[in-house]
């Protein structure tokens, strides 16, 4: 989600799903500008290195901040706090440049939390994504409850407003327990329903969970496989349908990215509490939906080459 953050950022009207993404961004930090102007990295391995490559490859200006070797034998464990100082402040080792206006941090360890520090006292604006409030207003998926069960049987019109003023990027999850009319569940048009054979609604063929999953005491499930009932976390229990759903990827790509740009709510039987399979679903959707978008930034950043013909 990296190149996607960064790309929402920079062509905010790439897609509407990266304009609900970018005023996302703004609702945790209003004070971000709207467009970025320069990246600067720490050419560190991981987050850096993908950033710097999804920046250049958007056309963006990209400032490293190496620490040398020198650094490192002068200052010692103070190297990386000088380095992100300089970051900061716009320091380079030819000439100052423009300071900083925001940060957007990612997981990571003493160094970005050293980021993050010096940032706030600052005054910047910081998105740390390691937030639990920021993960959540950027979730892959919305977790509707009972409460919901009339807006997902209103016009879709009013179902997509409500849920682009609700946290998480991706589509709503609802129980097909709310959906029901006198004992008969019926699915709206906009839905689509994800489940096994159940309560007279059958199974899609392609999305449903085949390994059930048991909730058992202390945060525990019971989750049934082909070779027998296994017991694991939350995690785990959602970890056999990931590996399963990532083996027929290649011929899911169209079919689920169509759930985010369809606006689909998504209809399982999992109350808002439980791990659900859905979830997984709607995190490959929105993923596949940004790397579709970030590639075509990088198409319209990219000169054509000599003698190409532009495509109609």
């Amino acid at each position: 989600m990296g190149r996607a953050v960064l790309a929402a950022i920079h062509r905010p009207d790439a897609h509407p799903w990266l304009g609900g993404l970018f005023r996302r961004l703004q609702a945790i930090e209003p004070r971000i500008r709207p467009g970025i102007t320069a990246v600067y990295e720490g050419e560190a391995e991981g987050v850096d290195r993908e950033v710097r490559e999804a920046a250049l490859a958007l056309g963006l200006p990209v400032v490293r901040f190496p620490i040398s070797d020198d650094d490192w034998a002068q200052h010692g464990k103070g190297a990386g706090p000088r380095r992100n100082r300089d970051m900061l402040l716009g320091f380079t080792r030819r000439a100052p440049i423009e300071p900083a206006d925001a940060v957007l941090a990612a997981r990571g360890g003493d160094g970005t939390a050293n980021m993050v520090k010096q940032a706030r006292a600052a005054g910047l604006p910081v998105i740390d994504l390691a937030d639990p409030l920021v993960t959540a207003a950027l979730a892959s998926y919305q977790r509707w409850t009972r409460h919901d069960a009339s807006l997902v049987w209103s016009e879709r019109r009013r179902c997509i407003e409500v849920q682009q003023t609700r946290p998480g990027v991706g589509p709503p999850i609802v129980s097909g327990h709310w959906l029901k009319v006198n004992g008969a569940v019926t699915i709206p048009p906009w839905c689509l329903y994800v489940g096994r054979d159940a309560h007279g609604v059958p199974a899609h063929p392609r999305l449903h969970n085949p390994f059930p999953v048991k909730p058992l005491a202390d945060g525990r499930y019971l989750v049934h496989l082909p070779g027998g009932p296994h017991e694991t976390d939350a995690a785990g229990a959602l970890g056999f349908y990931r590996d399963h759903l990532a083996a027929r990827l290649p011929q899911l790509r169209a079919e689920l990215a169509a759930i985010v740009l369809q606006r689909r709510v998504l209809v399982c039987w999992c109350g808002e509490s439980k791990p659900c399979h859905a979830c997984v679903i709607a995190e490959f959707a929105v993923e596949i939906v940004a790397e579709g978008c970030f590639e075509a930034a990088c198409r319209a950043s990219t000169p054509p080459a000599v003698g190409a013909t532009a495509a109609p």
